[in-house]
């Protein structure tokens, strides 16, 4: 959708504006719970705590037993108003520009870096979208880096809004904001320059 030229969002915010609000928000929030998931998957939380309750579910393809019993619990997580998920990327953390641990790092030395961030004030986030990379400045010192992964379509990072929308960031610089539930499928992806 377009108004005056300038691409909008579902929500009518201009799309700049969305990664402004978004990214501007975190600035001067504390990172807590910064947390090493699966691979090389790194989450963090910021603002309030709440919990996130996913009720049991089906499946919809056949799916193995263990599989079947997971789903038929119900879920409870604590997560900030502010969820930031790096996902399918390269990154580094770093104390004062010395790199701490990367995604290629063993699982205890990433562990140990991504505790490194826990507590710390982001300062700012500074994207670089014609490398794909992008810098997360902390008040310590941390920073955590990332860069795209093998995939140029994946997403490298998500940002969760306590508004149910989501910002999000792929290996080819793009970004997109929608709704937390959109399907890959349907989400519009956009230039936000060099």
């Amino acid at each position: 959708m377009h108004k005056d030229g300038k691409i909008i969002s579902e929500n009518g915010m201009l799309l700049q504006n969305s990664v402004n609000y978004a990214l501007n928000a975190l600035n001067g929030k504390v990172a807590w719970n910064a947390k090493k998931g699966v691979g090389s998957f790194i989450t963090m939380e910021f603002g309030l705590p709440h919990l996130v309750v996913k009720e049991p579910r089906t499946s919809t393809k056949a799916a193995s037993k263990k599989v079947l019993e997971i789903l038929a619990r119900r879920s409870v997580f604590v997560h900030g108003e502010w969820h930031l998920w790096i996902y399918c990327c390269h990154w580094t953390i770093s104390s004062k520009e010395v790199i701490l641990a990367s995604d290629q790092s063993a699982n205890k030395v990433m562990t140990s870096a991504i505790k490194f961030l826990d507590g710390q004030i982001l300062k700012g986030v500074q994207i670089q979208a014609s490398s794909g990379s992008s810098r997360f400045e902390f008040d310590l010192g941390g920073e955590l880096n990332t860069f795209p992964g093998p995939d140029a379509f994946q997403k490298q990072w998500m940002i969760f809004t306590p508004d149910e929308y989501v910002l999000c960031y792929g290996a080819d610089g793009k970004m997109s904001y929608c709704k937390s539930d959109t399907k890959d499928a349907d989400m519009f992806w956009f230039d936000i320059g060099p």
